[in-house]
């Protein structure tokens, strides 16, 4: 057997969990028996098609456990485990204690637990028969629960409007992505939390892929009767990083990925999760990273999480009214948000009144200087931008026309198409603050008055 931290309570485990898988099989009839199997329809999407599979999955011993639950507790393995629990110094001085993570806690009565490792045990291995690699990553994960200052907590959120030419992708931070297989999708599911059926990505050409975030938070015990304490910040912390990798994607190229749903574990510790509510209105536009792309994102995003947004709050005014600029039903909503991010980007430092003379002048000077390298560029990208304040005026004051200013070649343009012109002078500019970012080391904002007279 693997060397573990506490051999006698690794033993008590795997002989409880033989005891236990004998006592089902021989107690229950065939027909209700864990050893029998069972079939579900499991929907996942390929290219272009959407696929329906039957999935075998062996029935959950968790019904069985309860039916039993007078006979079980009096099985010899059965006390032994619970004996060692009580009597080992470190479980025992978690006994009638909440034990967890600002995401949520458990009450650790140790009679119960012989009962939630089977369940883990078969939602590891789809059986109760002996495998030394899923009771090593079981086992392993009560010991971790029981020793260790940190526990993990790891989120799972199905991804829409996203696909890659690879099956796999790992950012950084605790942060990877994968192709929903069906097992893939059933193991998801059997956790439960809020990932369910209903929530499939919409076949769009796209394969499903979920978000995964694994966080180390340090663990908290506390009495029974103590009050819980409130960590808004540590709880928020690992749905922030994933909510960040889905802006920076966004900024990164084209495209509108999103989640809405998340599922939250911490072995033995908490089980839950969160809906984000549908108050904006994910479009379909679709972002696919290519492997040639990874090694470069990989980098974006490091220097996104780098960039200290308390210190360069206007940076943080950009990201957000950008990515809300995407989720907007109406291109004159996006049109508003997409403005706010370019003003909070181009008249970045402007802090003074005299500083701010001229606003709609200066602002389209910074960004045709920032962005173009010749006077050809520079006053194709002034033009556009003059117009900007004079459009967002006339749409939040209700005009019946917005007077859009005109394509290269003299035609007028629509409104989606003066949206879309936008967005791509946002990603543009972020890519020059983020540029400043990794010049300086410690700031994004730009020198201006350089800018303009160099």
């Amino acid at each position: 057997m693997k060397q573990f931290r506490n051999s006698e309570l690794a033993e008590a485990f795997r002989e409880w969990l033989e005891e236990a898988r004998t006592f089902l099989r021989n107690k229950v009839p065939k027909s209700k028996g864990i050893m029998d199997t069972d079939t579900r329809l499991v929907i996942h999407h390929e290219p272009g098609r959407l696929m329906q599979e039957e999935v075998v999955v062996p029935q959950s011993p968790s019904a069985l456990l309860y039916d039993y639950r007078e006979e079980i507790p009096k099985l010899t393995t059965y006390r032994r485990v619970v004996d060692v629990l009580r009597t080992c110094p470190a479980s025992a001085n978690l006994t009638g204690k909440f034990v967890g993570t600002s995401a949520g806690a458990t009450l650790v009565q140790w009679e119960h637990f012989p009962e939630r490792f089977i369940h883990e045990y078969w939602l590891r291995n789809r059986s109760l028969e002996y495998d030394a690699t899923s009771f090593a990553e079981v086992y392993g994960s009560l010991e971790s629960f029981i020793y260790d200052d940190e526990l993990v907590r790891n989120l799972s959120a199905p991804l829409q409007n996203f696909d890659s030419d690879v099956d796999a992708i790992t950012f950084e931070q605790g942060l990877s992505a994968r192709l929903i297989t069906p097992g893939v999708y059933e193991s998801l599911y059997l956790r439960g939390g809020t990932f369910r059926s209903e929530n499939k990505t919409e076949d769009r050409g796209l394969r499903s892929w979920v978000l995964t975030v694994r966080a180390t938070e340090k663990k908290v015990v506390r009495g029974e009767h103590d009050p819980a304490p409130v960590d808004e910040i540590a709880w928020n912390r690992p749905y922030r990083l994933a909510k960040d990798l889905i802006k920076a994607l966004r900024i990164y190229k084209k495209g509108a990925p999103t989640f809405q749903f998340v599922g939250e574990y911490t072995p033995w510790a908490h089980h839950g999760g969160r809906a984000y509510p549908a108050f904006t209105f994910p479009k379909s536009d679709r972002l696919i990273l290519s492997a040639d792309e990874l090694g470069d994102f990989r980098k974006f995003f490091t220097t996104f999480r780098k960039v200290d947004l308390h210190k360069d709050r206007f940076l943080r005014v950009a990201i957000d009214r950008f990515s809300s600029a995407l989720d907007r039903k109406t291109p004159e909503d996006s049109v508003i948000d997409m403005s706010i991010c370019l003003e909070a980007l181009l008249l970045s430092g402007l802090g003074n009144e005299e500083d701010r003379g001229n606003v709609s002048y200066r602002f389209a000077v910074h960004g045709a200087r920032l962005l173009a390298p010749d006077v050809a560029g520079r006053q194709q990208i002034f033009r556009k931008l003059k117009g900007v304040y004079r459009v967002r005026s006339k749409i939040v004051h209700g005009a019946e026309s917005y007077d859009l200013p005109k394509d290269e070649s003299g035609k007028k343009i629509s409104i989606d198409q003066f949206c879309d012109s936008l967005e791509q002078l946002a990603r543009a500019c972020f890519r020059k603050f983020f540029s400043e970012f990794e010049r300086t080391g410690h700031t994004c904002r730009i020198d201006w008055n350089a800018v303009v007279l160099n």
